[in-house]
């Protein structure tokens, strides 16, 4: 337990680095007005997770279930490997 008395979320094992284009393309799609709601949360998600922010704290900013943040990252980081085998064959 933290010394401000709330539980330590720990670090997740999928890490997400952005390039400055991916990086780009979310913000882009974040400040859009006219697409649905739930792809600028996906957004904000993977862009909260590149800054290094907690699951457990991404959810509680954007209200959902941490549960759905692991998997956003579970399938950003999935289609990336997914990306370089493919590639690489």
């Amino acid at each position: 337990m933290a010394s401000n008395g709330f539980a330590m979320a720990k670090s997740s094992r999928f890490v997400i680095v952005l390039s400055g284009e991916e990086r780009a393309e979310l913000d882009r799609r974040v400040a859009c007005y006219t697409l649905p709601h739930k792809v600028v949360v996906r957004a904000k998600m993977i862009l909260y997770a590149a800054e290094g922010q907690s699951n457990t704290g991404i959810a509680r900013r954007l209200e959902t279930a941490p549960r759905g943040v692991v998997r956003r990252r579970e399938r950003v980081v999935g289609g990336r490997r997914a990306r370089v085998r493919a590639s690489e064959a």
